[in-house]
């Protein structure tokens, strides 16, 4: 769907009042995050949203991520939802902070009877071996395959098929979640990290990059970013990372902005889209 400049900024200010309560849950269970992606780019070089960015996006060590995951909404404000594979019917490999009096209507997620809302990404951060042996890296990549099948998605006739197998190996879906926990949380420590659900760039990152963290303001709000950004961005974006748009590939004639949703609500009664009865 597209959307203006001027939807983008309502979308924007939700998820700036949207972060500072999560913010206020993580700092008060002295949980260490740190922005990554289009948002880390913009904290550091406009310390502004992007115009044409949809979210907001952080990662978190996965003990702290286990945290959140478990305390955080005993003292979130009712008016959010932290949101995993755990407590919602929701297949994705990272988790998301809703805001539940709005709706930002995903067609991937279609066919999940899940929380909607308009979110923030919480990717978990998992410290990986310096080597994997051949059969783990066949089990990820079935369970993988066997808990993305509840995503709603074109397949291929190759991928219908190892579809098929990983439900032959893998039946119940709730245990392949369960198995696909376990196994991203049992290395706790090491040379190397990958930021589980983030992007292709993000496997195999030095530990050492992350640290304690560095502060940038972000839209008047101090942020924690990982204590070398440059080389984290670098791998993400390229060396001319301060002229790079994540979403540059998203904008159209007229400044027009694809978005991921079929249908947003603003929860002001702003509505935009097509809503479907799913």
């Amino acid at each position: 769907m597209l959307i203006t400049l001027e939807q983008m900024r309502k979308l924007h200010a939700i998820q700036l009042e949207m972060f500072k309560e999560l913010k206020r849950v993580m700092e008060e269970l002295n949980i260490r995050y740190y922005f990554v992606h289009g948002s880390l780019l913009s904290a550091v070089t406009t310390h502004q949203f992007i115009e044409e960015d949809d979210d907001i996006d952080i990662a978190i060590f996965r003990d702290d991520y286990e945290r959140l995951m478990e305390k955080g909404n005993d003292i979130v404000s009712s008016k959010y939802f932290i949101q995993c594979s755990k407590n919602d019917d929701f297949p994705l490999s990272f988790a998301k902070f809703r805001n539940n009096e709005t709706e930002f209507n995903q067609p991937v997620l279609s066919e999940c009877n899940c929380n909607k809302g308009i979110y923030i990404d919480i990717f978990p951060i998992d410290f990986v071996p310096e080597k994997e042996s051949r059969l783990l890296k066949i089990k990820r990549y079935l369970l993988k395959t066997r808990i993305n099948a509840h995503l709603h998605t074109q397949r291929s006739f190759k991928h219908r098929c190892l579809i098929a197998f990983s439900k032959l190996i893998y039946p119940s879906y709730r245990t392949a979640i369960n198995k696909r926990e376990s196994m991203y949380s049992s290395c706790n420590s090491g040379k190397y990290v990958t930021i589980f659900g983030g992007k292709g760039s993000e496997q195999r990152l030095l530990n050492c990059w992350f640290g304690a963290g560095v502060s940038f303001d972000f839209c008047g709000i101090e942020v924690n970013c990982p204590n070398d950004y440059n080389s984290y961005l670098t791998r993400i974006y390229g060396s001319n990372y301060i002229e790079k748009n994540p979403a540059e590939d998203r904008i159209f004639a007229n400044k027009m902005i694809e978005v991921s949703a079929s249908y947003i609500d603003f929860g002001n009664g702003d509505c935009i889209g097509y809503k479907s009865n799913d």
